[in-house]
């Protein structure tokens, strides 16, 4: 908690003008009635003044894991409890989150006394962070003087981006994907491709019976041709080359929200996902359903535009080129010769108003 904030509300300015001016007209004229005045009206004020000096709050907040997407209203319970010796009379809010008459008034929490506030609370930014801040103010008990603290919480807030709606050139290859036939059988004209490890869940028709004896481990081939493959999204976080860290591309929020959005279309659908972030790290994401789909909106709730760098060799080897392409262009680089490596890909944007 941090240390505690005095300030003046608009009552207690009003008072210190009266207070001023009563004063200088017993100064100047001496009468007894401007002294008997200054002194009615100074007395609340020094009393609500000493009683903030000696009563400091001390507030307790306890709020659990919170994961949302910005942009949505949410109720956040929050335990809160008062260690201090006197009762209070709060205002709670959190700064980052409030919503217009949001936060909550306690009109007596009594010393020792906990309670629940339900706070009307809306994610204004996508992000993570482990600490809450939450904001308490008390005017008791004359409203002369406002006690402002902060109180922090340790507690997993996650905002992934904002859902949006898919473009319909997205939209059609969506409906083209689903009226292809999937052959649901076990080889019928697929092509193997490689051997790989075993996901629970999984045909497990396919798996290839010698090489898992020999690894004392379930090994799958990897068949493609026949079989629709993977759908691929591809965020690209890079700049155009050029452009440093202080450029900032203001389609970077929208273009992230439209891969959150794509990849809750695709799960839908029951289709099978792999997701890249190009950026310094290049991770990847294979993703069969909502669960296997935290880390990767996580990775989209922190993303940052990143400097130019070339795509290797390395990179495109390790993903299937046939696959359905969604490329989001998040970062601000066109990346033509990139995407030319795809006969099927679509260009994912935000439709023009």
């Amino acid at each position: 908690m941090e240390q505690p904030r005095l300030e003046l509300t608009p009552r207690g300015r009003v008072t210190l003008l009266l207070v001023h001016l009563t004063a200088s007209a017993a100064y100047i004229t001496g009468d007894f009635a401007p002294k008997i005045a200054t002194a009615a009206l100074a007395a609340p004020f020094l009393v609500d003044w000493i009683y903030k000096l000696v009563a400091r709050p001390r507030i307790e907040a306890r709020v659990g894991k919170r994961r949302t997407r910005a942009g949505d209203l949410f109720l956040e319970p929050v335990r809160i409890r008062n260690h201090a010796q006197a009762a209070h009379a709060l205002e709670f809010c959190e700064p980052t989150t409030s919503v217009r008459k949001g936060g909550a008034y306690l009109e007596a929490l009594p010393a020792g006394a906990e309670i629940t506030a339900n706070l009307p609370a809306r994610a204004r930014r996508r992000g993570i962070t482990d600490v809450r801040v939450f904001e308490v103010v008390t005017t008791h008990p004359f409203g002369m003087l406002r006690r402002r603290l902060f109180v922090r919480c340790e507690a997993e807030f996650i905002a992934e981006p904002a859902r949006t709606e898919l473009g319909d050139e997205v939209l059609e290859q969506l409906r083209s994907d689903d009226r292809e036939p999937i052959d649901q059988g076990y080889v019928t004209g697929n092509e193997f491709f490689a051997l790989r490890e075993y996901h629970p869940g999984e045909d497990a028709r396919h798996v290839h019976a010698q090489r898992s004896a020999s690894l004392g481990t379930l090994v799958l081939r990897d068949l493609r041709g026949g079989d629709n493959p993977e759908t691929l999204i591809v965020v690209d976080l890079r700049r155009a080359p050029g452009r440093g860290y202080r450029f900032s591309d203001p389609r970077l929020e929208p273009r992230l929200s439209l891969a959150a959005t794509l990849l809750d279309e695709l799960l839908e659908r029951h289709s099978r996902v792999r997701c890249r972030i190009i950026d310094d790290s290049m991770r990847s994401w294979t993703i069969d359903a909502q669960i296997d789909a935290d880390s990767f909106l996580e990775a989209l709730a922190t993303a940052q535009a990143v400097p130019f760098r070339p795509l290797t060799g390395e990179w495109f080897d390790s993903i299937d080129e046939r696959a359905t392409a969604f490329w989001v262009q998040a970062g601000g680089y066109d990346a033509k010769s990139d995407r030319a490596r795809f006969p099927d890909i679509v260009v994912v944007h935000e439709e023009e108003s």
